[in-house]
């Protein structure tokens, strides 16, 4: 599944649900000797596209003429959901097989990915057969209430067109990209650690960055066991706002807040909540 979403062509529709908020997206990939090209269209709310080619990325957005915003490219869309890294995949969650079903009129097979602990949740997963291309994915969470699930509706695994393609590539050249460069990172280490992280999680990245409406660097720790990410965010308390130790959660994403060594501790991500509370409790300085 892993590589069929980067080396085989498709195009359709996909249906993502988060909670109560569905939308529609319309996807193109192709893939030859010059690498994967991808386009995203949003098909409700604006109107909006993200182009993709190999390690760039940008989205279209709406004017006269049509802004074109640099855009993260290492970030995962659907249907290449999951690592390269199968490894790191296997030492987390246990992979079991469940039988068959059809999605966008294409038979597949479902695949089920169980955690080995509490700490994070499964997925489900429907490959198409024969290729394995990611027909269906869903987080096992266990409220229905905050599912999170994406799903084609309409899929064609035909090559594109030669116009299609030339087309599609006509797009990646025709705009002047605006950069949006991220929050600023300072060339100074964060003074924060995390003892006693979360059996499978591994540090990806640890940097102090300055933070719109924060005057102060904001320490960033990143966590993640190939497929679910946590982030950790360390400053101090902000004028007026409530800092008090509370869980919050929106859909299958949660978050803990706590204050401890006159800081304001936040850890962000789609686990469950014992997940986050661990991180935030572990929050020490170096």
């Amino acid at each position: 599944m892993a590589q069929a979403a980067h080396k085989q062509n498709y195009s359709g529709t996909f249906v993502h649900q988060r909670g109560n908020q569905i939308d529609s997206l319309r996807v193109l990939h192709t893939a030859d000797h010059e690498g994967e090209m991808l386009q995203l269209e949003a098909q409700d709310g604006t109107p909006r596209r993200l182009l993709r080619h190999n390690g760039e990325a940008y989205c279209i957005l709406p004017g006269n003429p049509p802004v074109a915003q640099s855009a993260q490219a290492s970030r995962r869309i659907f249907p290449a959901l999951l690592p390269d890294d199968t490894d790191a995949l296997l030492s987390n969650y246990r992979i079991r097989l469940d039988g068959t079903d059809r999605v966008a009129g294409q038979p597949c097979q479902i695949v089920l990915l169980e955690p080995r602990d509490q700490y994070r949740y499964g997925y489900s997963f429907c490959a198409a057969i024969p290729g394995g291309l990611m027909l269906k994915a869903s987080l096992l969470e266990d409220s229905d209430e905050n599912s999170d699930q994406f799903a084609f509706s309409e899929l064609s695994l035909d090559p594109p067109s030669e116009t299609t393609r030339r087309a599609l590539k006509s797009e990646w050249q025709g705009h002047d990209r605006m950069q949006i460069m991220p929050a600023p990172v300072l060339p100074q280490e964060t003074h924060w650690q995390i003892n006693h992280v979360p059996d499978g999680f591994r540090l990806v990245s640890a940097v102090q960055r300055m933070m719109p409406g924060r005057p102060q660097p904001v320490s960033h720790l990143v966590y993640s066991d190939s497929l679910a990410t946590v982030s950790v965010f360390i400053e101090l308390p902000r004028k007026n706002v409530s800092a008090t130790e509370r869980p919050i959660r929106t859909g299958v994403t949660g978050a803990y807040i706590q204050t401890r060594f006159q800081h304001q501790i936040t850890a962000m991500g789609e686990v469950p909540s014992a997940t986050l509370m661990q991180f935030v409790n572990n929050v020490a300085p170096r």
